[in-house]
């Protein structure tokens, strides 16, 4: 009989370690789940009220990192100071008191007033509305995991952390795949909040299952009292300075590839992805992280994109021929697949990934015992919000470019390196070979080491005569020099984008040059729209501010500029507003959120020129936009987009926008001789229902009728845009 009891109570117990175990990893994966679902949720959300600057993202992950950092402080205090039974009073206390600070969309009330401070804006916005739901949810893992471990002192809990990363991959995917062509703002706020009340109700029931493992009051208990090695500092570092390489990385690469093509939530979620995807692989099995390939494939990256970056500084390098002072570009010589935006988005993501690999890889090899778990997870969470803080706060203070992106690559590159060369000295047989074997690997690493820091300052280094850096990218101006070495004009260059010209000289001070010169879209409206009356002009993009050199006595010029330094650098460098005989305005804020305040200004011309580098913010192009945009132009009024871009082709999105406003579209190429700066290709397309416009000899002999081409062209909402629909993989 006692035998048949014991057996019975034995086959209970494996059953009630099972549904523990499910317990935990359901809990573990849904919160996972809501933790990273919510970053593109809200941070897509206030994307249009910062001028969908590629920072919103960057601050946003500054923010999350640092309350996950504040979440697994809380588990090790919580661990460290209480028992088990109060550890789990107090989560599930904190957690009930978050669901009622639900639903976590800001309202409208919390948009910006034009000159705000954004970086502190956006971090009070999201402490406000998504602080405590997501700071309850961070604190999960390591405590589920802790508990875990308490409860089954024989099994390692660390293969939770890989579940609850591989849940943070579904989350970033499932944004951009299900929920967000399916689901709008408020949708996505219904979904998110049910979500925690899942979690709730999840976290209440592995509670519950926890306490009933033994019999007892005291069913659940801390981890084995045994006491653990001692710390090694030199761990320690390594726990937080490797996966704040690895976090550094991961933000400057995603803010570069926006900076270059554009702000959307796709390119923030292939990124993070492969960011997770790291500590997925590297936390499941030590058997995943080979550090020789790992290393080497970082290296070969790391010297590759050092590469490409050698290709972008010739390709702002030119030669000058002596016999016509005609410039010939350096940049002419590089292979044509590696000038296309799919070699080089393709590039950084491996590299991403695989120093990734090895940050993470080499941080799991000195994982602790379970006794420190959370004291682990404490400097994994310490290191993101360093390596974080420092690309999104602490080197635009120090830096006027971006120079975070160069030093992470020579970081990784050293990182890469001294792994490579302790596994040779580990790895290779006999002293000689050893010898021999170390002595190779330093020499080529060594080199490789000397041109990547060439070519990492060379890009970084300041070359503008005037630069400025703030929170919606970089401005400068730079001087371009005569055939004697004279100055001959000034530019305005965003990034590594030309955005205006000026020359110096009286007589060619107002004349209008680059995208805006005579036989482009926007001057061939301008002068077809010329009549007895003065012309109402909007302006979305001041730049240096080049179209007011059109301006006519009874003009109105309004321009809409939201980065303060840009109007100050047009005022106090150029002279195209104070010279014009317009009357000109600039109202300071982003253009859609001031048009939307606005009554309608019934524009003759409605001018939409605003890039952040080469990247268009996307929420001046969807169907909402052009909506706005109808609003605000006269019935025979003219809406001119620029569409000159290298990696997107967004004519079917507009073509799509015209629809929407109920007009025709045309399409005006014109192309510059490519002698000069100033003398450069561009494309407009001009919206109008105006017949005098369609007609225009000039616009039928040069421009191409659009309407109706494109049967099915992609629609762009403010709730879903698919970038995929208007990459140019060919060109770089």
């Amino acid at each position: 009989m006692s035998s048949q009891t014991s057996v019975s109570g034995a086959a209970s117990g494996v059953e009630r370690s099972q549904v523990v175990a499910w317990s935990c990893s359901a809990t573990t994966l849904v919160s996972a789940l809501l933790l990273f679902l919510v970053q593109p949720v809200i941070s897509k959300k206030i994307l249009p009220w910062y001028g969908g600057s590629p920072a919103v993202w960057t601050t946003c992950m500054l923010f999350f990192q640092t309350i996950l950092l504040g979440g697994y402080a809380y588990a090790h205090l919580l661990v460290r100071s209480c028992t088990t039974r109060w550890q789990v009073r107090w989560h599930g206390f904190l957690t009930l008191a978050a669901v009622f600070t639900l639903p976590i969309l800001p309202s409208d009330s919390w948009q910006p007033s034009p000159g705000a401070e954004p970086i502190g804006s956006i971090l009070w916005l999201l402490a406000a509305s998504v602080g405590l739901p997501f700071f309850a949810l961070s604190a999960t893992a390591p405590l589920v995991q802790n508990w875990f471990g308490g409860a089954y002192p024989g099994r390692s809990p660390y293969r939770l952390y890989a579940l609850s990363n591989f849940g943070s991959l579904a989350a970033v995917w499932m944004f951009p795949l299900l929920i967000e062509p399916r689901l709008d703002a408020r949708g996505q706020d219904v979904a998110w909040s049910g979500g925690f009340v899942v979690y709730l109700l999840a976290l209440v029931a592995t509670m519950v299952f926890l306490s009933r493992v033994r019999a007892g009051a005291d069913a659940v208990v801390a981890p084995a009292a045994v006491a653990p090695p001692p710390l090694r500092v030199l761990h320690v570092a390594l726990w937080v300075g490797l996966p704040a390489l690895a976090s550094a990385l991961l933000v400057a690469v995603t803010s570069h590839i926006c900076q270059e093509v554009a702000v959307v939530p796709f390119l923030w979620v292939v990124p993070l992805s492969l960011y997770l995807g790291t500590f997925i692989v590297a936390f499941d099995n030590p058997r995943w992280y080979n550090r020789a390939v790992w290393a080497s494939l970082s290296v070969l990256s790391l010297f590759s994109v050092s590469v490409l970056m050698l290709r972008d500084l010739l390709g702002h390098l030119a030669l000058r021929k002596r016999d016509n002072g005609e410039l010939l570009h350096l940049g002419k010589f590089v292979p044509e697949f590696a000038r296309s935006a799919a070699f080089e988005i393709g590039l950084f993501f491996v590299l991403l990934f695989c120093v990734g690999m090895v940050c993470h890889g080499e941080t799991t090899r000195r994982q602790p015992p379970v006794q420190r778990l959370t004291l682990f997870y404490l400097a994994i969470a310490a290191g993101g919000a360093v390596g974080t803080g420092c690309v999104a706060i602490l080197c635009p203070l120090v830096f006027s470019r971006f120079a975070e992106l160069n030093i992470a690559i020579v970081l990784g590159y050293v990182a890469a390196g001294v792994v490579l060369l302790t596994w040779a000295r580990r790895r290779l047989a006999g002293a000689r070979f050893r010898r021999a074997g170390i002595g190779g690997v330093a020499i080529v690493l060594l080199s490789g080491f000397c041109l990547v820091s060439v070519v990492q300052y060379q890009a970084s280094r300041k070359r503008a005569s005037v630069e400025v850096r703030n929170f919606y990218g970089i401005a400068s101006v730079g001087i371009d020099r005569g055939p004697s070495g004279a100055p001959r004009g000034l530019l305005l260059v965003n990034g590594t984008i030309l955005h205006g010209y000026q020359f110096v000289d009286s007589p060619r001070r107002e004349l209008p040059n680059t995208y805006y010169e005579t036989g482009t879209g926007v001057e061939l409206a301008i002068r077809t729209l010329r009549g007895d009356k003065g012309l109402r002009v909007g302006v979305v993009g001041l730049g240096a501010g080049v179209l007011a050199t059109y301006g006519r006595e009874g003009d109105r010029f309004r321009y809409y500029e939201i980065d303060p330094k840009v109007v100050e650098l047009c005022r106090s460098r150029f002279t195209y507003l104070a010279d014009s005989r317009a009357k000109v305005n600039v109202i300071l804020g982003d253009a859609r959120l001031s048009m939307e305040r606005e009554p309608s200004q019934q524009f003759d011309l409605l001018v939409l020129d605003a890039f952040s580098g080469d990247a268009i913010p996307v929420h001046l192009v969807t169907q909402e936009a052009f909506r706005l945009y109808r609003r605000h132009l006269s019935p025979n009024g003219v809406l001119a987009v620029h569409i000159t871009n290298k990696h997107l082709d967004l004519t079917q999105v507009v073509v799509r926008g015209a629809e929407e406003m109920k007009a025709q579209s045309v399409l005006i190429e014109h192309d510059g001789n490519g002698k000069e700066i100033y003398d450069v290709d561009s494309d407009w397309i001009l919206v109008t229902s105006n017949p005098k416009v369609l007609g225009q000899p000039d616009i039928v002999r040069t421009g191409r009728v659009l309407t109706g081409k494109y049967p099915n062209a992609p629609v762009w909402t403010d709730s879903f845009s698919n970038l995929w629909q208007v990459l140019q993989w060919g060109r770089g």
